[in-house]
């Protein structure tokens, strides 16, 4: 942990500045901020006097962390290179959502060597060997998280950010431990963690993306896809569990809706090109995709989706936020022909 930045009677000198009210919501904020079991409670003890029971917490806080809660800046931990695309993009997205709604400097741990597979990471001449649990073709190359923002294509943020790598391994019973299992062993000690899980919330459910980086292009007669399958370069595992992959007799259905509107141009999505995908969807008027990173990115750049998936909330989250979304391939597809139609007057 950083090293505390003043004595306890420095602290203490600072802390009797402050007023009751301003001690106490700190002090609460703090604690609402972290798993307040009553072990972690206990060592603050002030034999009831809830003056000094706020003081005990914010120096604790202070001990802990290395700076005053309400000044230090935020702290993240973030995996590049695991999971899905689609997962990463959302979790930068939150990260500078966060960052923006407190106004603050951030510090980004990225945690490398966690991971089932090797791989090396080349940017801009500079090499870095990270370990990886995402397909070859996701893999993230970078220098510091601002190289992580700029591929998302995501704004930078008004304010500054710091990236410290940090080397990593943590292992359960099957051998290398998930993003997901990482991530949640740090989420204890991240800053603001209960209001960075509400602000993941908004960002999944409410569709409240950071902003894309990208300039408006003329849309004409322009429709984009993406539709997963079970052979082809974005074919994997994952896509089959989550029951994303579509059968070959749908893709012949929109194959042949596609003919029926000689005079629309339909693009389809690249599979890991994610700068020709911005391209792609800014000159769109909507897109037709499978749930997923795509369908994330469309909702980002505000162009309509019609999204294809077989889970039931996403389903509705996608509604809800004013677009379209279906459990039924074939009513996605009277969606689309219908948008096709409106296009066409």
């Amino acid at each position: 942990m950083p090293k505390t930045p003043a004595s306890i009677m420095e602290i203490d000198n600072i802390l009797n500045d402050y007023t009751l009210r301003e001690l106490q919501s700190i002090s609460s904020t703090i604690l609402s901020d972290h798993v307040a079991t009553n072990n972690f409670i206990k060592q603050f003890n002030a034999d009831h006097d809830s003056q000094q029971f706020y003081k005990n917490v914010i120096t604790w806080f202070v001990n802990q962390y290395g700076f005053f809660p309400e000044t230090g800046p935020l702290t993240f931990h973030f995996t590049p290179n695991e999971t899905g695309l689609g997962d990463r993009f959302m979790i930068v997205s939150t990260i500078l959502s966060l960052m923006d709604a407190l106004d603050r400097d951030s510090i980004v741990y990225l945690l490398e060597g966690v991971g089932r597979k090797r791989g090396r990471q080349e940017l801009n001449g500079v090499s870095s060997t990270s370990a990886t649990d995402c397909d070859d073709r996701e893999i993230l190359f970078y220098k510091n998280f601002y190289d992580i923002i700029d591929f998302f294509h995501f704004k930078r943020p008004k304010n500054k950010i710091r990236t410290v790598h940090k080397s990593c391994k943590y292992y359960d019973n099957n051998g290398w431990a998930t993003m997901m299992d990482v991530q949640q062993q740090f989420h204890t000690i991240n800053n603001y963690r209960n209001i960075f899980e509400k602000m993941t919330t908004k960002t999944w459910v409410e569709g409240m993306y950071w902003p894309i980086d990208f300039s408006i292009k003329e849309k004409r007669k322009n429709v984009c896809y993406m539709l997963y399958t079970d052979q082809g370069p974005y074919h994997n595992q994952t896509d089959n569990i989550w029951g994303k992959n579509t059968e070959k007799e749908e893709i012949e259905k929109f194959k042949s809706l596609r003919s029926t509107f000689p005079e629309i141009t339909f693009h389809r999505l690249e599979d890991f090109n994610f700068s020709r995908n911005v391209e792609i969807l800014q000159m769109s008027n909507f897109v037709f995709s499978t749930e997923g990173m795509w369908t994330h990115l469309s909702r980002a750049m505000k162009v309509d989706t019609i999204a294809y998936t077989v889970n039931v909330d996403i389903n509705r989250e996608i509604n809800d936020q004013g677009h379209y979304s279906s459990l039924s391939f074939d009513e996605c597809l009277d969606k689309v022909k219908n948008s096709c139609t409106n296009l066409m007057k």
